[in-house]
Parts: structure tokens; C-alpha cells; sequence
């Protein structure tokens, strides 16, 4: 099923998105060095006209879900960078958000193909879309209210919420984190905070095509909880395309 028959855009202009990360956790008997020697190699390959150059890691720049390792290096390309730490692959955005099919689909896509099975066992995979809506209100923009025995409870401050997603095939936890009026450069800015595990037994077993399509499941569920959370009229106004 599409976007538009799930009832929701491809994508909104502009897209508000401030950081998109991709986590592929692993088990390997290789140690760090030889993964991270494999992913240059993988990544020189396969993107020769890109430079992906590698940086010395400092603490502040390390974008990761749920733990900061900062012992190591990324590599970048300018547009997206790929973090190895000592049990898994994180790969994210650095300015704008370069698109999913476009650009970082190919790459994920990629590290799976070379990397499962052959150099490590991938253990779970998630998805984390961190979105800015400068200068908006989220209350004035949500599909509804967030209520809790009929008290409104989200009221400028944090919310947090977690949820489980399945089909036939795959199963997902959904955490969200909702932000109204967070400080940022020049403002106030509402954030809405959205990341999307694999939750099932036995992935390490799971194929390449089975691996790559729960990545893709973890992609389809944070756009439909993204866009389900916001209003009709917000995303009318922001240009979407379907």
C-alpha cells in the first residue's frame, strides 16, 4: 500500500526534519577495527566520487539512539555520515535531510547487504526522525488532544508515549516525544521526537531481504505515527506531495 492509500503525503515542503538517524545494532566475532576498516572500504566502493572521509569522533558529535559512544571515527560525505561503535552502525543526516529513497535508502540498503551474515549478525535495526516546527505551536497542530481520563494533560511541557506496531510479518516498538515550546537559536520551536525498533526474537537469523524489509517497516510506521499525530490543516499547509 502507498502513502496516499495509507492517507498520507510522500513528503511536506518544507519537511521540518532536523535529524534522521538509522541504528543497525550487531553481534560479530571481528573486533571494531576490522568492521570499521570494511565499512571504508564498503563505502569507497561504492560512493568513489563522494570522498567519504573518516573524522575523529568528539563526544558532542555523536548522534545515536539511546547511547553515546564516542570512542572511534564516522565517515562523511558531507551530507550523511556513518558512525561504527562497538555494536552497531549509526547513520544519520549532518544538514538537511537528504530524503529517504533518494539518498539514505541505498546507503542503509547497502550496509545490510555487505555487512549481514558475511562480517556481522544484525540484532535490530530503528529508525529516529527528530522534526522542528520553529515558531508553531504542536497543541494547535495535533489531530485531536492528548487527554488522560478526560484531563488534558499535554500543556507546554514534555510528553512521552510508547506503543507496539505489527502486521503479518513484523513487529515494532514506537517510542514519541512530544516538545511544545522548546528554546533553539532564534526562538521557540514545538519537536516532535519519534524512533521505531524491531521488536521480535531471532533477528540475527533473519535474511538480507528479510533485515532490509524490517527497516523499511520501522520507516513506514514513523511517517504514518507522524503524520497521524498532526492535523489536516497542518500538512494542507505545508505543501504536501503525494
Amino acid at each position: 500500500m502507498n502513502t496516499q492509500e495509507r492517507g498520507i503525503p510522500i513528503k511536506i515542503e518544507p519537511d521540518n526534519i532536523v535529524d534522521s538517524i538509522i541504528l543497525l545494532q550487531f553481534e560479530t566475532e571481528y573486533n571494531k577495527k576490522k568492521i570499521e576498516s570494511e565499512l571504508a572500504s564498503f563505502l569507497n566502493d561504492t560512493y568513489s566520487d563522494n570522498h567519504f572521509l573518516p573524522t575523529p569522533l568528539r563526544k558532542k558529535d555523536v548522534e545515536s539512539m539511546n547511547q553515546t559512544d564516542a570512542d572511534g571515527c564516522f565517515y562523511s560525505d558531507g551530507v550523511v555520515k556513518v558512525l561504527v561503535a562497538e555494536d552497531k552502525l549509526v547513520i544519520n543526516c549532518l544538514n538537511e535531510y537528504p530524503g529517504w529513497n533518494e539518498v539514505l535508502k541505498k546507503l542503509v540498503y547497502g550496509l545490510i547487504n555487505v555487512f549481514h551474515q558475511r562480517y556481522v549478525r544484525f540484532t535490530k535495526v530503528g529508525v529516529r526522525y527528530i522534526s522542528m516546527l520553529k515558531n508553531e505551536s504542536l497543541i494547535d497542530n495535533l489531530d485531536g488532544e492528548i487527554r488522560f481520563n478526560n484531563f488534558q494533560v499535554f500543556n507546554g511541557a514534555t510528553y512521552n508515549f510508547s506503543c507496539a506496531a505489527s502486521d503479518n510479518n513484523h513487529n515494532a516498538e514506537v517510542n514519541v516525544r512530544l516538545t511544545e515550546k522548546a528554546k533553539y537559536e532564534t526562538g521557540l520551536a514545538s519537536i516532535v521526537d519519534i524512533e521505531v525498533f524491531s521488536d521480535t526474537d531471532n533477528f540475527s537469523q533473519k535474511t538480507i531481504n528479510e533485515v532490509q524489509e524490517y527497516v523499511e517497516y520501522c520507516h513506514a510506521i514513523e511517517k504514518d505515527v507522524f503524520y497521524r499525530l498532526l492535523s489536516e490543516n497542518y500538512v494542507n499547509s505545508h505543501n504536501p506531495v503525494w
